[in-house]
């Protein structure tokens, strides 16, 4: 595979020029394009694979990093310096994205994230052009600084859906199952974790290692030998034993605040 990198400074382009190729040797890097914000020239990047684009460079390039070309449309793995608010809410709408400094861990499953997309792409005529529509769908989502909606990213392509759609989620390993309130269910490549990260701005909890539920969707709820909560579909589940104070702390401040607490991390 060969990539390009489009970041805010040389520097930072520099460095994980350096990184990509001493740790991911199945990426070839073709070149590396320095913008800055402000920037309006059209971008000049040559066909490649995937892009690593820094989000602050590319805002007003992305369209014509783009080309318009849904079918050859390139890999985005989107690069963050930090974690502020803005960006944790970007991330629910991330289809691939890393923090600088890489470790090992991100650069193995990213790497074998992008193998996958290429196999999916070439297997799947569906996908390309539902990647398309994601990458728009973000872009719109980040300009506006807007966030009603997320993208599920499944084993064909990804789903947009709205926070208040998701009913719970349920993770296994690397991948999580969105229950959605109209009896869908969306099967993500994405691990429990990373929703846990994303979603507690919207009113949702982790209440076991492998469950995050939306408090908006409660029926009922039980206090006796533990919690056990009953949700809108009829699904059972208990609160795993140390987050019982947790999950009680976030909805009482949940409730007092109408549906528009943001659950602490637990």
């Amino acid at each position: 595979m060969t990539c390009s990198i489009v970041t805010c400074d040389e520097g930072l382009g520099e460095t994980l020029s350096n990184q990509i190729k001493l740790w991911m040797p199945r990426l070839e890097v073709k070149s590396t394009l320095a913008l800055k914000k402000a920037d309006t020239q059209h971008a000049q990047m040559p066909p490649c694979d995937v892009v690593f684009a820094h989000l602050d460079a590319v805002e007003n390039q992305l369209p014509q990093l783009l080309n318009g070309n849904a079918k050859n449309c390139p890999f985005f793995v989107f690069v963050l310096n930090g974690q502020t608010k803005q960006e944790m809410k970007f991330n629910s709408c991330a289809l691939e994205f890393v923090q600088i400094p890489l470790t090992l861990s991100d650069i193995h499953s990213l790497e074998n994230r992008l193998l996958d997309l290429c196999a999916i792409r070439q297997e799947c005529e569906s996908f390309a052009p539902s990647y398309y529509s994601a990458l728009q769908h973000l872009l719109e989502n980040w300009r506006r600084r807007n966030w009603q909606q997320i993208v599920l990213p499944d084993v064909k392509g990804f789903s947009i859906v709205a926070p208040q759609e998701l009913l719970r989620l349920e993770g296994e390993g690397t991948y999580t199952t969105a229950f959605l309130c109209n009896g869908g269910r969306v099967l993500t490549c994405k691990a429990i974790r990373h929703f846990e990260e994303v979603l507690d701005t919207y009113g949702f909890v982790r209440i076991h290692d492998d469950q995050i539920i939306n408090l908006n969707h409660i029926r009922s709820w039980q206090y006796e030998k533990g919690v056990e909560i009953e949700l809108i579909d009829g699904a059972s589940i208990k609160v795993s034993g140390r987050r019982v104070p947790l999950f009680l702390e976030a909805f009482q401040r949940w409730t007092k605040s109408g549906g528009n607490y943001r659950a602490p991390g637990i």
